[in-house]
């Protein structure tokens, strides 16, 4: 197998002009390969691959160059020569499981759905599906063959993407960004899938990606992209060693460090706001097989300080922070808010709780209305709360607030669509921050972000806490992120918090086995 990109440009096409997205790049994969494509989000690492898989959206078109596999130029195909050996001979995994995934469609037939377009029997599909899914680490398979996407966990869905693309024994994987958003443990657990199809049956890989750390346990070479061009290729051993290009260095500088992060000194205070939470269960399932996903847990976030939540995908963190702010009723045990319990609030007092406390969701891409301008959409908290005598001093606060999350001046007229990913995180900030709340639940708010944006839009939240005396409860996968910001950090396993500290002492003397396993990962 050999697959080659020979000077591929892309283009927007609007009524004027075409834009160019993509300019006149070229890489390779050998066959059992290992390579990666890196840059920041936006560089145009996606509509590479599109372009490859015939599935570029349709206001972008290739505008030049090829597109070749074992020496056929398969960018020339037309959809349905090129649709005889997509997943066959050149197959994808996708970056969002969620939304590539039939909501409506139980994960066996899904799986099974690649092996039928390519002559495969029901019965052939089938066992093939249960074969592959024990393969990548799908325990209970049957179970899981029968459950709807929603059931699952990000990384057993990633699993289940997988599957799909290995179902015909392709000879090139596309892997774009398969590890974003998976806490440490599944990412090492994807990671160990990828390389026994490597040895197993010679699989050559084109790894898209902005998780330096994935690439170096991966790849053996690795093309830097950097607005919509390749700018810099090595080895991945030289790459680290000997960066050339400044970008590159900037990539690799913004990799969370292994040392005990500087952090200035905590304004937490007990007096004032305070959010409490004791004893909160909340199960899920039938009474007679319930699992307990928070399982009495009990925790208190002070005015001005920021409680780091960590745990692996599966630990309870966002069930947990779902009914810290009351979008979720606990079965049993009690949140506070001052002192004060929450399931005794009148209606008024609700509405009070939920201005001062907001959530900041894990993607923007599905929490932002996709109708609605981001102006509109930033806008809605100030209706809903009746803040502003009037349409435009709405518009000038939402201004104001776009301002200061350094957000360009045209995106309120925007479709969250037309925006990037660390664009749409700062507009799900601006948009719970709008109605200057106390605190701020900030759910995976870094996961799918690329090292860059990630450090961009943790410096805009330490610069809001300092400012404005903000109280966070930040959620993350990612211990070592979180220590960046957090003053206390909880470890959250099985829905337990097993373990808490202070940052800097949790981070030099792990007392739990958990905590030094996220710790370990966190440092390969």
């Amino acid at each position: 197998m050999a697959f080659e990109i020979n000077h591929l440009s892309v283009g927007l096409v609007t009524p004027h002009k075409t834009l160019p997205i993509v300019r006149d790049i070229s890489l390779s994969v050998g066959e059992g390969e290992f390579v990666a494509l890196v840059g920041e989000s936006g560089s145009g690492k996606t509509m590479t691959a599109l372009s490859a898989m015939h599935l570029l959206p349709e206001n972008m078109q290739r505008t030049g160059g090829t597109i070749l596999l074992n020496g056929r130029d398969i960018s020339a195909m037309e959809t349905k020569e090129f649709l005889k050996i997509s997943g066959k001979e050149i197959s994808m995994i996708f970056q969002e499981p969620m939304t590539s995934l039939n909501p409506l469609m139980k994960i066996g037939r899904q799986i099974e759905e690649a092996g039928l377009l390519h002559g495969l029997t029901r019965e052939q599909a089938r066992k093939k599906a249960t074969v592959l899914a024990k393969l990548t680490g799908l325990s209970d398979t049957d179970r899981v063959l029968h459950a709807f996407p929603y059931e699952l966990s990000g990384g057993m869905k990633q699993r289940v993407m997988i599957v799909s693309a290995l179902m015909n024994n392709p000879s090139l994987l596309i892997a774009d960004e398969p590890t974003t958003a998976l806490d440490v443990s599944t990412q090492e657990e994807i990671i160990d899938i990828l390389l026994n199809l490597k040895a197993l049956q010679n699989v050559g890989m084109l790894l898209i990606t902005h998780d330096l750390s994935v690439v170096q346990k991966l790849c053996s070479r690795v093309y830097v992209m950097y607005h919509g061009e390749i700018i810099e290729s090595a080895t991945t051993e030289e790459l680290f060693s000997h960066p050339k290009q400044e970008y590159t260095k900037s990539l690799l500088r913004a990799l969370p460090q292994k040392g005990i992060p500087e952090k200035p000194a905590s304004k937490a205070s007990d007096q004032g706001f305070s959010l409490e939470c004791r004893n909160l269960v909340k199960a899920f399932g039938s009474k007679s097989a319930a699992i307990r996903a928070v399982d009495d847990v009990s925790l208190t976030v002070r005015k001005g300080e920021c409680y780091g939540l960590v745990g692996e995908s599966g630990s309870g963190k966002t069930t947990l922070g779902s009914m810290l702010c009351a979008l979720e009723a606990p079965d049993s045990g009690k949140i506070y808010l001052n002192g004060k319990d929450i399931s005794a609030f009148s209606r008024q007092e609700m509405l009070d709780f939920r201005k001062q406390v907001q959530i900041i969701f894990q993607d923007p891409y599905a929490s932002l209305n996709p109708r609605h301008k981001i102006g509109t959409i930033i806008e809605e908290g100030l209706i809903i709360h009746n803040i502003g005598k009037s349409r435009e001093e709405r518009r000038r606060l939402v201004n104001e607030m776009r301002m200061l999350m350094a957000l360009p001046y045209d995106v309120l007229e925007k479709y969250p669509s037309e925006l990037s990913g660390g664009q749409r995180q700062r507009v799900a900030i601006a948009s719970a921050m709008i109605l200057q709340p106390k605190m701020l639940i900030c759910d995976e708010c870094l996961s799918s972000l690329d090292v860059l944006v990630q450090e961009q839009i943790l410096s805009l939240l330490k610069k809001m806490q300092k400012t404005l005396n903000l109280t966070y409860l930040f959620i993350s996968h990612n211990i070592r992120v979180v220590a960046q910001i957090a003053d206390r950090i909880g470890v959250m396993y099985n829905g337990k918090i097993v373990e808490e500290k202070p940052a800097s002492e949790l981070l030099q003397n792990p007392a739990h086995p958990y905590t030094k396993t996220l710790l370990t990962l966190g440092d390969l």
